[in-house]
């Protein structure tokens, strides 16, 4: 016998346990994600070109073109596989059997997040086709050396002074987040006209790690700072990434994005095949393993979005 007759009824409790802890996750990723369907092992999309303004109408039309900036996404294909021993099953140890689905469901809900922290700390260049149309050696960066069409220089990448670096104080925080805001809203479409955020700013958010975490908080979520009415309240929503690292040099960081337009976030998500779960109980493949395979399977694309979408302040 390859395995105990309960062991079917084992799996269908453990694969519960497993999504209830899929579903608890975070996903912080979802709020700054623009997500995508796929249909084919590569797609290309395109950051939206814009409408030109209008022009007096003085007999012939002028047709113009409206020019999108493509971007090519490749999907990529993640997996997990866990041998559960045999006599796990064989004897019953259904808790032992379910912590562990669970932590296989932790390990995937919070999986995103970490690709999330990945890009931010790795600061890579974001996914354009279009390099004599759009400059970004990376996704954030300085100077104005982020051009995208006719937008002219625009810059992503901010520097406030602190007096102890890797920590904020309220008010420091308070900078922090409206020099974030401020320069969301300088932001420039491909026509080189201010406003592109104006629309995404409806939903304008602050990500931290957890070392600023209370100090941006009483920053837009106090009524009362120092016996002053803050007039930040309310101002944005805060996410807290416990995966952002705290001994990262830009330790105290936040990023400030605007998430309003769901077709054109800071992040894009590119779906392909959604999460396969097969627990391989097959009393041949049992008995030769000593052991229940349990394999997990998706195919996607996580990858920077727009970077005007998105401020990084960097504290020092």
């Amino acid at each position: 016998m390859a395995l105990s007759p309960m062991a079917n009824t084992i799996v269908k409790g453990a694969i519960g346990a497993f999504e209830d802890a899929m579903s608890a996750a975070p996903e912080i990723w979802r709020k700054y994600t623009q997500v995508i369907s796929s249909s084919t092992k590569t797609e290309t999309h395109a950051f939206t070109g814009h409408v030109p303004e209008p022009r007096e109408h003085m007999g012939e039309r002028e047709i113009r073109v409206v020019r999108d900036y493509s971007f090519t996404l490749e999907n990529k294909g993640y997996e997990v596989t866990i041998a559960i021993p045999r006599d796990d099953f064989n004897d019953q140890q259904v808790q032992k059997i379910t912590t562990r689905f669970a932590e296989i469901g932790r390990v995937y809900g919070n999986y995103k997040d970490v690709q999330m922290k990945d890009l931010l700390e790795n600061n890579a260049a974001p996914p354009i086709n279009d390099a004599d149309e759009v400059t970004a050696a990376t996704f954030f960066e300085t100077a104005d050396a982020l051009i995208i069409g006719g937008s002219g220089g625009l810059t992503n990448d901010l520097t406030t002074n602190v007096a102890t670096p890797g920590v904020l104080t309220t008010s420091e925080a308070k900078t922090v987040i409206t020099n974030g805001i401020a320069q969301l809203k300088t932001m420039k479409d491909d026509q080189g006209r201010t406003g592109f955020n104006d629309d995404a700013l409806s939903d304008c958010r602050v990500l931290c790690p957890t070392n600023v975490e209370w100090n941006i908080r009483e920053a837009i979520e106090a009524t009362v700072i120092s016996q002053t009415t803050n007039v930040l309240k309310g101002i944005c929503e805060m996410d807290v990434m416990t995966q952002l690292s705290a001994a990262a040099a830009d330790a105290a960081s936040a990023y400030t994005a605007a998430c309003g337009n769901p077709t054109s976030r800071p992040f894009i998500m590119q779906e392909r095949e959604g999460l396969e779960i097969i627990i391989d109980t097959d009393p041949a493949r049992v008995a030769k393993r000593n052991a229940v395979l349990v394999m997990c399977r998706e195919r996607y694309r996580f990858e920077f979005g727009d970077p005007r979408r998105m401020i990084r302040d960097i504290t020092d």
